[in-house]
């Protein structure tokens, strides 16, 4: 994950990209003495995780959060506790105090990283030699086979070399269903479920009993 770090005291910052360096999978982009100098650049660098001190001169944390809409968790790392109550109306994932603690900053990682796959509307699936950007809005359901899938949206259909176990973990748990071995469905184009099927889009999808109990809690039907 790339990160970006805003923090006025130079021994902060190094101590806690020192820190970063021992995590796998945690990039730090760049460095930024003040949330002003962050505000110049953000567009260009769209950063997965910001770290961000709270008491800064000009700018303190709190007014930069105020002063925009930030599209990725935020791990605030302050000197105080008194502050936490104000930050937690904001995409705030953690509060850590300094000075922090290797432990610490691996739970507020993998905190960041449940919100920001819970936050991301899309996946990108590879298909016939190029990167398609899908959302998950326009699946309509996924086949299986023995060594691929089939993914239908509302405009074409993708073949991608993968599993139907795969795109499973990566799909949202709340939109998406496993209803056989086979298939997966999006919940939000069921238009009927009859006779063992589920209908979507015209399309007629058997529901195996090894999944039909988990299809009918998350659908809550009355």
């Amino acid at each position: 994950m790339k990160c970006v770090i805003i923090e006025d005291d130079i021994v902060q910052r190094v101590f806690l990209r020192g820190l970063l360096e021992k995590i796998n999978n945690i990039q730090v982009h760049s460095e930024y003495s003040n949330p002003i100098e962050y505000l110049q650049v953000h567009k260009e660098i769209r950063p997965e995780i910001i770290f961000l001190d709270i008491e800064m001169p000009e700018m303190t944390g709190i007014d930069f959060l105020n002063s925009i809409t930030l599209q990725c968790p935020v791990i605030v790392t302050a000197a105080k506790k008194e502050y936490a109550f104000d930050v937690f109306n904001f995409n705030v994932v953690s509060y850590l105090l300094k000075p922090i603690h290797l432990t610490d900053l691996i739970k507020a990682i993998e905190k960041a990283n449940v919100v920001a796959e819970e936050s991301k509307d899309y996946l990108f699936v590879k298909s016939i030699g190029s990167l398609h950007k899908v959302l998950y809005n326009d699946i309509l359901f996924v086949k299986g086979a023995v060594d691929y899938i089939e993914i239908f949206t509302k405009t074409k259909k993708y073949l991608v070399n993968s599993s139907l176990n795969n795109i499973e973990t990566t799909l949202p748990q709340d939109r998406f269903v496993r209803i056989h071995r086979s298939h997966i469905v999006s919940i939000d184009y069921i238009t009927k479920i009859e006779n063992n099927y589920v209908i979507i889009n015209n399309e007629e999808l058997k529901i195996s009993d090894t999944y039909k109990n988990i299809l009918l809690e998350k659908i809550k039907s009355i």
